[in-house]
């Protein structure tokens, strides 16, 4: 070296010419811009916090909207169109106290108006997707709790039906198998009678002539759910449009409804909508 008591924190990197102690300074100066405009957004509004571009202004958010859950003592509209936002975030830890906070709500047991069935539905639509479509079980089933928890608040399942479609129709494996597994959950509770089961039946028609195995089963589960209810009604809604194999396993599924039920049995709902309902006041914790 022709000076060998040059400092090595100036010899510069290779092929960009900054040194290694310019580029340290640059990246502490981001950092510290960073942190600033953290400060900066967490004294915006609650409702443009929650959906803020760092993550831990959202969680600041979170904190604030988790307290003032715990302190309502009625039905809050303001605060229940910022819970249906709440479950959009991408960061895993936000997301779980997110559900949390969605169950502390529920356990208050308000009636929910008819003015904040938007919200109502976005919250359902929300939890199929983020949550029951989940890779994490645990997430995933106290989501199937909660979803059918919500629906009980609803007048109507119109929305939760095109809902339901639009899921089912993801290019996301995952969250089309949920819209279709979760479809299913829906009907074994609260019945055809509040379900537009032709129109769902119509979606999963054409769904099972390209999907994965897995879905394609799920598929035939909610048929033969479907038969209980509806019995030869269920016929025309399949023929000539299901392939063999599908046609042939939903048969099979509604002679083993014959069998041990008999050809005369139809369930009754277990669910109701526009009911106010009763919940456990055990809170959820994720782990």
């Amino acid at each position: 070296s022709e000076n060998p008591n040059k400092n090595f924190d100036d010899a510069p990197v290779s092929g960009g010419g900054a040194t290694f102690l310019e580029i340290l300074e640059k990246q502490l100066a981001a950092e510290k811009q960073e942190q600033a405009e953290a400060e900066s957004d967490i004294k915006l509004p609650l409702s443009e916090k929650i959906t803020n571009k760092n993550w831990k202004v959202r969680k600041s958010a979170l904190d604030e909207i988790a307290e003032k859950v715990n302190e309502l003592t009625s039905f809050d509209s303001n605060l229940f169109k910022i819970l249906s936002l709440i479950l959009t975030d991408s960061h895993q830890g936000n997301l779980e106290e997110a559900v949390n906070i969605i169950n502390s709500f529920l356990e208050k047991n308000f009636v929910i108006p008819k003015e904040s069935q938007p919200e109502l539905n976005m919250i359902i639509k929300l939890l199929i997707e983020k949550c029951y479509s989940s890779s994490k079980q645990v997430l995933k089933d106290k989501a199937k709790d909660m979803i059918i928890s919500y629906t009980e608040y609803l007048t109507n399942t119109e929305n939760l039906v095109d809902n339901l479609i639009t899921i089912m129709q993801s290019r996301n494996q995952k969250m089309s198998q949920g819209g279709v597994s979760i479809s299913t959950t829906i009907l074994s509770l609260f019945g055809d009678k509040v379900l537009n089961y032709k129109k769902l039946s119509s979606a999963m028609t054409t769904l099972s002539d390209k999907c994965s195995p897995l879905i394609k089963q799920n598929i035939v589960e909610f048929f033969i759910e479907l038969y209980k209810w509806i019995k030869k009604s269920l016929f025309p809604l399949i023929d000539k449009k299901v392939k063999d194999n599908v046609r042939k396993d939903i048969e099979k599924g509604i002679e083993q409804i014959d069998k041990q039920f008999g050809s005369a049995y139809f369930p009754d709902p277990t669910k109701f909508l526009g009911k106010k309902i009763n919940v456990s006041s055990k809170a959820i914790t994720l782990t």
